[in-house]
Formats: C-alpha cells, sequence, structure tokens
C-alpha cells in the first residue's frame, strides 16, 4: 500500500494554501506572504509579527526528500545552508537566510569588493562540500547529470543555438568533448550553485539555499556554475585565481576539468536565453536580477558570451567556440520574430469598429 506521501501532488499551490499551512505549522497567524523570486515561483517568504521564513513546494516527493536531507546533514554540521523547520505536505520550511541574493551584492560592489566576495562565495563552497563528506551525504545523494543523454546534449549544446538562428559553427571535435566531460561522481555538488541561488546574511556570511538538485558528481561544476552564470561580473581569469586560491587541495589538478566545464555552461546559459528570447523576448536587465529570472536582456548575454569566448579559449577542446559565442550573441540580439501576414478578410469589419 502506497502512503499518503508517495501519491501525486499538484505542481503548484496557492498563497491561500500555504499561508494556511504555514499557520497550522507554526501555530501563529500570517500576516502577509510575498514572493522573492515572483509569483511564479516554487519559493515564497511567509511573513509572521515578528519573525520571516521560508516556504518551499516540491510536488515530487524524491526531491522534497533530498533537499530535507541536505538541510539537516549540513545545517547540522555548521555549514552555510538554512535550517530545516519542518514540512506540512509538500511544503517545506526552512529559515529566512536574508532577500540580499549574491548577483546582486557582486554587481553592487567595485573590482576589489567583487573578488573578496567571489573567494568568500567560493570558501562557503569548499565549507559545504566538506560538511557533506565528513557527515555521509556525499553517500546518499544520487549521482546528477551523467548519463550518456545529458552528458553528449552539454557537449554540443552550441550545436543546437547555431541550428536555432542559422549560424554556422567552427569545426570541432564534439566527440573529443563529449568524451572529456564525462564526469566520475566522487564528489557532493550542490548543482545549479548559480549567484541567484546565494544570500549575503547581515552578518556578512554567505548561505546557499535551493538544494532539491543537489548530488554527486565531479564536484568542481558547482564553480562552473558561478562563473559561467550571466549574472556573474567577474572575468574568468579573476574567477579562476579566486578557485585556485580557496581550493584546499591541488588547483592545478581540478583546472582543466572547471574551465572545459565552464565554457560548455556558458555556451548551455547563451542556449538557455536564446530559448528564452524565442518564447517570450527580452526582459530588463534589473528586473530579471531582482527576481532571479533567465537573464535575457542583452547586456547579460553579452556579457556570458564574452565569458564563455575567454573560457573556450583556455582549453584546446573548446578552443574554436572562443569567437563564436559572441557571434551568437549578436546573431541572437539581431534577431527578430516571424510574423507572417494574416489575410484579410472580405466580410472583417475595420479594427475601429470592434468592440
Amino acid at each position: 500500500m502506497s502512503s499518503t506521501s508517495d501519491m501525486p501532488r499538484e505542481k503548484t499551490i496557492t498563497p491561500e494554501r500555504i499561508s494556511e499551512l504555514a499557520e497550522l505549522h507554526f501555530a501563529e497567524p500570517v500576516v502577509r506572504i510575498t514572493a522573492p523570486g515572483g509569483k511564479k515561483r516554487d519559493s515564497v517568504r511567509v511573513h509572521f509579527r515578528d519573525r520571516s521564513v521560508i516556504a518551499s513546494y516540491r510536488y515530487r516527493p524524491s526531491r522534497l526528500q533530498r533537499e530535507i536531507l541536505v538541510l539537516e546533514k549540513l545545517h547540522g554540521a555548521g555549514a552555510p545552508v538554512p535550517e530545516y523547520l519542518g514540512r506540512q505536505g509538500a511544503l517545506l520550511f526552512q529559515s529566512d537566510v536574508g532577500s540580499g541574493r549574491l548577483s546582486s551584492q557582486m554587481h553592487g560592489r567595485d573590482h576589489a569588493g567583487q573578488v573578496a566576495l567571489a573567494r568568500a562565495a567560493f570558501d562557503s563552497l569548499w565549507t559545504i562540500k566538506r560538511a557533506a563528506k565528513e557527515t555521509g551525504l556525499t553517500e546518499q545523494v544520487p549521482e546528477v547529470g551523467v548519463t550518456s543523454v545529458f552528458v553528449a546534449r552539454f557537449a554540443t549544446c552550441a550545436q543546437r543555438i547555431g541550428r536555432g538562428l542559422d549560424l554556422a559553427l567552427p569545426a570541432v571535435d564534439w566527440g573529443g568533448i563529449s568524451r572529456a566531460v564525462v564526469p566520475v561522481p566522487r564528489h557532493f555538488v550542490k548543482w545549479d550553485a548559480r549567484s541567484g541561488n546565494a544570500a549575503l546574511r547581515g552578518d556578512g556570511t554567505l548561505s546557499w539555499f535551493d538544494w532539491e538538485h543537489a548530488g554527486r558528481r565531479m564536484g568542481v561544476e558547482d564553480f562552473g556554475f558561478l562563473i559561467a552564470d550571466e549574472f556573474w561580473p567577474l572575468s574568468p581569469e579573476d574567477s579562476l585565481e579566486a578557485f585556485a586560491a580557496t581550493c584546499p587541495g591541488r588547483a592545478e589538478a581540478l583546472l582543466p576539468h572547471l574551465i572545459r566545464f565552464s565554457a560548455l555552461q556558458a555556451i548551455e546559459r547563451i542556449r538557455l536565453i536564446q530559448n528564452e528570447v524565442f518564447k517570450r523576448g527580452w526582459t530588463d536587465f534589473r528586473r530579471a536580477q531582482r527576481y532571479d529570472r533567465m537573464g535575457a536582456a542583452p547586456e547579460l548575454l553579452r556579457s556570458v558570451a564574452r565569458h564563455g569566448d575567454a573560457l573556450a579559449r583556455l582549453d584546446p577542446l573548446t578552443a574554436p567556440l572562443s569567437g563564436w559565442c559572441s557571434q551568437a550573441a549578436e546573431a541572437l540580439i539581431a534577431w527578430q520574430p516571424e510574423r507572417p501576414e494574416r489575410p484579410e478578410k472580405a466580410d472583417q469589419a475595420p479594427a475601429s469598429n470592434a468592440p
């Protein structure tokens, strides 16, 4: 017999239902609910009279259980993650670590401040990985991004960009890249460790949230997610220096893997921005930053393309793609959607007379 926790769940939940469940769980009235990432996101901020908490809806039971496991293990070990506060069905409650997203904080600092904050972010990720190892969490989470299908699609994502924009690609050893990025899943990864998924707390420390995708992989991917994030303003050179300075082991052994993954991740971000533009059009940089949305703003696209070019140049396998990233960005910026003309109907009333 299946338990209620195994039953399929609705993919969304209303603010009214969140308020009901929060009042039931914490035994105090909810003052209001706000949405840090916008109304259609899975996490909201629940405000009580004297405090606030974050409520995250995870309709997939496996991801709900994974996030609970990660929060309990890592927070219990003193790692910089929110505290797990319990659940009501598929609604998970965790401590509120603040609204100062790393993506916004980086853009509000000068170069020296960005370097210092990047090192703090890298240090916090190393602390998390150490805690995962010491608590045995690494062995308890599943492998992520290791299937042959995922690896092949990730390694060749530039091909999809080229097809979408009718943009020629340079001669690239796609098979060689695919073989080179096959991961050995030995280390804990947050996965999706973009700058919008961390917050700077009032005491100056960073805390990482959204853990439903955590798993086991090479280990350096988390730093690649940061370096190749369109909201990350620091150059690849400065970012790689920060990685080497904070790495507790032999950075030179990890850098080739990090560089290759970061170059491909930057291209993947271009592809995702392309998809967003094709579906919904361009957005405003500040709006995308505020709500942690896809960075489908021309300046963000150009930034991640420049970083992609610089990273690709550092690896022999991806070197042919250096320069192509910016070509793809400019082609996307110049792209205009096709608007087929609608044939006029003889009996169609003039628009001005339409009700």
